[in-house]
């Protein structure tokens, strides 16, 4: 019996690993789902896909990315629009990703080395992270995964099925995220060390065919807007950033990551392994993969454009973790595997702790908590007063407060105050009316004046204007921070 059920287990071994990986990456990406506040960009996923010639508009004029994911969300939030159905499509794509990338691990670096890493990926911060987040990063992920699996297949068996299925995932890969060119860029280049050159003028056909499919893209005026203007130049610390979320955004499994991927340069240097392992093309497909967007990307940050966020380099968290996996391989089998793998977990599970508690002590790069506009909407809907008056800044962020303060049981009639910029001056909508900021004020007893410290040095002048007048024909109640986002309340001075 003992035998016979150890033997079903040895013969089942990966789809019980495959199992361990997606309970893994299902309990620890519903966990808390809905506990964050929306952060300004998931607010911005939420607004764009609320109606479909709305979307379609944006798509034309100001928003030329995540074009696939937000037609995806439109039907998603038919289901409704709380924070947890609005992450929960991002979820559904984390935990997709599962299966590929054991697929994917396997081909490339074998069964043993695909099995650590249905336990490496589903604890990693920034897996988690996406997977709570209502953008498009996950679905970028889990496209990127299938599309490079496909390309390899392709590759070693040129059955032409999977170079077809290769166009359709990379296309819509790149109408999910424009970064996903840097993925496909990566396995273009990768072809140069392929030494069977037969397969070249199908996959140039491909390339062809992906070019001419993304043209839309490119072709649409809003490709050309200023959505990316607020991307500041990189610096070299981008790549101690890069590889900080890539290995867990905590210490020390940025130190274990560090000295298990040297030992395996090592090893297999030491070994005499180091000439066949160069030559080993599927090894080169990693590394180019893990490198190439990384540089590529901050070389065009520098000369053309800067559009580097350590955000959209999640495209070389499933290589760098194929490669943290095939590390652990090479000591698997030794008390140091089970010891180091158990730290390894042990500080993925604190660093995850962090996540959840928002407890910003355990960040590096990627922040644990977020402007808590759900509680300064309540604080506001709670103690505001008939004809109040509130107003946000910076301005992008109105959005982030009325989400929240549209969903309240409003029993006072509170107006809301919008900044405009009108020939360098500042001017305020309310009621659908336009009226300079200098005489807005005096009309209402109490203004609720939300600040966010994000608002960036194009704000300086504006906040400037704001304190001043507010300070001068107001006194200051109270005044309440959450995390980066303080709530003020001013009250209009009396007159003696």
């Amino acid at each position: 019996m003992y035998k016979s059920l150890i033997s079903i287990i040895k013969k089942h071994i990966d789809l019980l690993f495959i199992a361990l990986g997606l309970s893994l990456a299902l309990s620890l990406s519903l966990y808390y789902l809905g506990n964050k506040s929306l952060f300004l960009d998931e607010v911005g996923s939420f607004t764009i896909t609320q109606n479909w010639t709305h979307m379609q508009s944006i798509f034309r004029n100001s928003e030329g990315n995540m074009w696939f994911y937000y037609i995806l969300l439109y039907f998603w939030t038919r289901l409704g629009t709380s924070e947890i159905i609005l992450r929960s499509l991002s979820a559904i794509f984390a935990i997709a990703t599962i299966i590929p990338l054991f697929y994917l691990t396997k081909h490339i670096f074998g069964n043993r080395t695909a099995r650590i890493s249905m336990i490496l990926f589903p604890i990693n911060i920034f897996f988690v992270k996406n997977a709570q987040f209502a953008r498009g990063y996950s679905l970028l992920i889990l496209l990127t995964t299938i599309s490079s699996y496909l390309f390899l297949l392709y590759v070693h068996t040129s059955k032409k099925r999977y170079l077809l299925l290769y166009i359709i995932l990379s296309v819509l890969s790149v109408y999910t995220h424009l970064f996903a060119l840097f993925v496909i860029a990566s396995q273009l280049f990768s072809l140069m060390f392929l030494q069977n050159k037969k397969s070249w003028k199908y996959f140039a056909v491909a390339y062809a065919l992906i070019l001419v499919l993304i043209i839309p893209i490119f072709i649409s005026p809003s490709i050309h807007s200023q959505q990316i203007n607020w991307i500041m130049k990189p610096t070299l610390i981008y790549f101690v950033g890069i590889y900080a979320i890539l290995s867990g955004d905590f210490l020390p499994t940025t130190l274990i990551s560090s000295l298990l991927i040297l030992w395996y340069l090592y090893s297999i240097w030491n070994h005499g392994k180091f000439k066949s392992i160069i030559n080993d093309y599927n090894f080169k497909f990693v590394v180019i993969s893990f490198l190439l967007p990384c540089i590529a990307s901050f070389i065009f940050s520098l000369t053309v454009k800067p559009i580097l966020v350590l955000e959209y380099l999640v495209i070389c968290l499933v290589p760098f973790i194929l490669l943290l996996s095939a590390a652990f391989d090479t000591i698997y089998g030794t008390r140091l595997f089970k010891i180091i793998l158990v730290l390894f977990i042990l500080f993925s599970i604190i660093r995850l702790h962090g996540w959840y508690s928002e407890d910003q002590r355990f960040a590096v790069a990627i922040p644990n908590n977020t402007e808590n506009w759900k509680t300064a909407a309540q604080l506001v809907s709670n103690y505001a007063k008939n004809n109040d008056a509130y107003l946000v800044l910076p301005t992008y962020s109105l959005s982030c407060f009325n989400y929240y303060y549209n969903q309240e049981n409003l029993n006072t009639k509170v107006t809301e105050l919008k900044l405009i910029i009108n020939n360098s001056s500042i001017e305020v909508i309310s009621n659908n009316h336009i009226s300079p900021l200098s005489t807005i004020f005096q009309k209402y007893k109490r203004i609720w004046y939300m600040q966010d410290v994000v608002a960036g040095v194009g704000y300086n002048k504006m906040e400037s204007d704001i304190n001043k007048l507010l300070n001068k024909k107001y006194t200051l109640m109270s005044g309440v921070k959450f995390f980066r986002l303080t709530v003020y309340l001013y009250e209009l001075k009396k007159n003696k």
